[in-house]
């Protein structure tokens, strides 16, 4: 078989045979190549060097008898002073050198500055190009690329490429379209062969499809492209070896290439995208595209499940840019027949059909298939959509448009709670459980009627109450709903997983869909009144608390929220009258307090709690939450206030306290410890002091920019106290773990809960609170009534009746009923003062037996 390129070879020798023998030739003589590669550089920015950089890559390989490389760079001042800093607009044509870094090929001509952002530039550069280096083929390249040049680089569907600093200008969709279309009519109607765009984020549908009567290919990327673009010798090499190429091969060759780069090659390793499109295949795809918009909008009051799998769509640097053969993969998944399951696998055949080659590197590029598409919110969309040739040719942009105000109920199923019987937040075996379902309606009308059905394929549960009609949810509101119910088998093994599903159906058809899973532990069994809550009971902050606490020979509960899951207020409040300690290492990452666990605090807070809330990050994490704000009474200053050195406040309860939060024997990860403010009736009870060691700790990916303090920037306030509506908080804005002494420790612990602990008037509220969960409260009740007690009898030793008679005045205001609860406390009372040895000269002995006659009467 006889290659063009052989043929074109044997053409050229008998044309010198026929120079040779005297035959006369009219005219220049240009021969035509197999390929010229037009490489417009708009370097007019801060991406200058890159532009150089390139240059030399193509100057690694160089023009052949076979293929034209030839280049137009604009440059700018002030970022690139290699190869002289000129700053006018160049051409070369690209000859092969072994200098890495100086451009030698040969210079054409400098046109002075020429504003680059204009589409005339770009025609102008292709009909010289096209004219003195003619070729069968043509592969013309528009450079610009523009990672985190956000400002100038956003929405290319709206603005496009090719950013000239000098002039301010750019090429828009639509610019580049005409110039293209004034190039194929230089081409006599010929299209351009392949269009590549070594830009960021122009390989979306909008894009191609704007551009198909003039390219028969794009190669382009659906995210951002890395500063080093395309590595233009890697694909040059085989494709001067090979240039009988055909323009489907070349397109691959430069996708493949691309992805090898930052697959470990030349470029390193970066998640990157890149892919070729057959633009002739895009009439059909935007075709489909038409039919499955119509289908959408059909089936518009299913747009929760819609957005749904538009959420969960692969997207790029902009939200609102997203892949659209994940997006259809994501809506095949979730509606399996009908109108739109047919129309999702018509678009899906058309994407195949239309890409050439698809290539991503990193897990986080994985779902990308080669085409993305504008997916925007409401607040993202923008009316200039509609102008552009795909929108006229297909109703995306409608069905865009009626998926923000549909005039329909749009419901959706916002939060599923489950609630076991004994309100601990714990699933166990023989236990019932019921829902707590927020429906929320989003439409432009009211549901009523609607329908939720709960199911569940686990054996060891059975649906006790499997649907429930819905009353009205108005538009635009969210209601609460309960009545489904479930049950787990007493036979149920600890530890078994299984998932509850609940399906949301509105005039007989699915809507939504909510799951959760849940695990089945033993009950929790509460011993102490103080509980403390871990992020993991392995997690080295653990053992501060722990340690601290079995110094001090105080019982303690453990609550491990990774192996419990969240802490419920039904277990919470077992704990009224005593203590919760929430052990809070970095809010930031692990054990982050959630908004589930920040409503169960704030419950518990309200039904007259204790808490000590301890750790760096919370106040950085938190600042802008109801509970931050209305339950701690806290101000968030600052993160990393600097100063590791914390004494007591002057006046407060913990005065007499003084540590360091660094080095020792603490923890040492507080790096970055919160400065706060109280808010009334919240005052400051430990104080970070200025002055001390400081503290280097090495750069952190985590919060880059918070490597360095301000110092103290306000009251340098590192904990406070809020004594508020029967509850107590003591909020610590660093670290327990990081206290750098074991004494330090023991004492902080110790006068923190002290300062929490229940005033006499509070455990007898408490205990009388208690009787109505009697049942799930066991030992806690009791060391309430042990608690109360032991303040009676140590009042008495002292020969103080004081509480004494608090107590009876207290029991004086309760029903019979309502001082039963109260029954063991006052027997041991009376027994202890039945047996008191006082002389019969001691004044309290006529008081205690007027006592004891009370304490019969409140005992019936």
């Amino acid at each position: 078989m006889v290659t063009a390129a052989a043929t074109k070879r044997v053409l050229l020798i008998v044309l010198a045979m026929m120079f040779m023998a005297g035959v006369c030739l009219d005219g220049a003589f240009a021969a035509e190549k197999e390929w010229t590669i037009l490489v417009f550089i708009n370097g007019d920015n801060n991406l200058e060097g890159a532009g150089i950089d390139d240059i030399n890559e193509m100057e690694k390989v160089g023009s052949t008898d076979d293929v034209n490389i030839v280049v137009e760079i604009d440059r700018t001042s002030g970022y690139d002073y290699s190869n002289g800093d000129w700053t006018t607009t160049r051409r070369y044509y690209i000859t092969k050198d072994s200098d890495p870094y100086k451009i030698n090929s040969e210079l054409i001509r400098d046109l002075g500055e020429v504003d680059t952002g204009d589409y005339n530039s770009l025609v102008d550069f292709a009909r010289w190009g096209m004219a003195e280096y003619p070729a069968q083929r043509l592969l013309l390249v528009i450079w610009n690329h523009g990672q985190g040049w956000k400002k100038k680089a956003e929405e290319p569907v709206f603005k496009g490429i090719s950013y000239d600093d000098t002039s301010g200008n750019h090429m828009t969709t639509q610019d580049i379209e005409k110039a293209l279309m004034e190039v194929v009519a230089l081409r006599g109607g010929q299209k351009i062969d392949v269009l590549g765009m070594d830009a960021c984020l122009m390989q979306m549908v909008e894009v191609s499809y704007e551009f198909r009567q003039y390219a028969d290919i794009t190669v382009a990327s659906e995210e951002v492209e890395p500063g080093d673009g395309w590595p233009y010798d890697d694909f040059l090499a085989p494709l001067v070896a090979d240039p009988d190429m055909d323009s489907a091969a070349v397109a691959k060759l430069i996708v493949d290439k691309y992805i090898e780069s930052y697959s470990g090659g030349s470029a390193g390793n970066q998640a990157v995208t890149q892919s070729a499109i057959d633009c002739r295949k895009l009439d059909g795809l935007v075709a489909s595209i038409d039919t499955l918009a119509a289908a959408l909008m059909s089936n518009i009051k299913q747009i929760g499940r819609i957005k749904d799998c538009m959420n969960k769509t692969q997207s790029y640097y902009y939200s609102d840019y997203k892949d659209l053969g994940d997006f259809i993969t994501k809506v095949s998944a979730t509606f399996k027949d009908g109108a739109l399951a047919e129309a999702s696998q018509a678009v899906n055949a058309r994407l195949a059909e239309a890409v050439i080659a698809n290539g991503t590197n990193g897990s986080s590029q994985k779902a990308s298939t080669g085409l993305s598409i504008y997916i925007p919110s409401k607040y993202q969309y923008k009316s200039k959509y509609e102008k552009l040739a795909f929108t006229g040719a297909c109703r995306w942009d409608e069905f865009l448009k009626a998926s923000f105000d549909p005039p329909v109920p749009i419901l959706a199923i916002k939060k599923l709670k489950v609630i076991d019987a004994g309100e601990d937040g714990k699933v166990s075996p023989g236990e019932s459980l019921s829902f707590e379902m927020t429906v929320e309606n989003t439409g432009g009308a009211a549901s009523n009627g609607a329908v939720v059905k709960l199911s569940c394929t686990d054996e060891f549960v059975t649906v006790t109450d499997d649907s429930l009609v819905l009353g009205e949810v108005p538009k635009k509101q969210k209601v609460v709903f309960n009545g489904l119910g479930a049950e787990v088998s007493e036979s149920c093994p600890a530890n078994r997983r299984f998932t509850l599903v609940v399906g949301l159906e509105d005039d007989g058809v699915k809507v939504g869909e909510d799951t959760v899973d849940v695990m089945v532990r033993k009950p929790f069994s509460v011993t102490s009144n103080l509980l403390l809550i871990v992020p993991n009971t392995h997690d080295k902050a653990t053992s501060f608390y722990s340690s601290a606490l079995d110094s001090l020979e105080i019982a303690y509960d453990l609550w491990d929220v990774d192996y419990e899951g969240t802490i419920a207020k039904g277990t919470l409040i077992k704990y009224l009258g005593g203590t919760a300690i929430r052990v809070c290492p970095d809010n930031n990452g692990e054990g982050k307090i959630g908004p589930d666990e920040q409503e169960e605090l704030a419950g518990f807070l309200d039904q007259g709690g204790s808490l000590l809330l301890s750790g760096q990050d919370i106040g950085y994490g938190l600042n802008n939450t109801q509970f931050y704000r209305d339950y701690l009474h806290a101000k968030y200053v600052q993160d990393n206030v600097g100063h590791y050195d914390i004494a007591g406040v002057d006046g407060s309860p913990l005065a007499s306290l003084s540590f360091r939060i660094a080095g020792g024997d603490g923890a040492n990860n507080q790096r970055w410890p919160d400065e706060l403010d109280p808010i009334a009736p919240a005052v400051a009870v430990l104080k970070y002091i200025p002055g001390g060691k400081p503290v280097r700790y090495p750069p952190s990916e985590v919060k880059p920019g918070t490597g360095r303090s301000r110092g103290i920037s306000s009251s340098g306030s590192a904990g406070i106290f809020l004594e508020k509506n029967e509850y107590k908080v003591l909020y610590l804005g660093f670290g327990f773990e990081g206290v750098a002494d074991k004494d330090s420790r023991a004492a902080l612990m110790q006068t923190a809960l002290g300062l929490l602990s229940s005033s006499f008037q509070k455990k007898m509220e408490t205990l009388l609170s208690m009787e109505q969960f009697r049942q799930e409260f066991g030992a806690a009740s009791l060391k309430v009534s042990r608690s109360i007690i032991a303040e009676v009898m140590k009042d008495l030793d002292q020969n103080s009746l004081e509480k004494l008679d608090s107590l009876i005045l207290f029991l004086s205001g309760l029903s019979p009923k309502e001082r039963k609860p109260f029954r063991p406390v006052m027997l041991v009372i009376r027994e202890r003062m039945m047996s008191s040895t006082l002389s019969d000269e001691s004044p309290l002995v006529e008081d205690m037996k007027n006592r004891v006659e009370l304490i019969n009467e409140l005992s019936q």
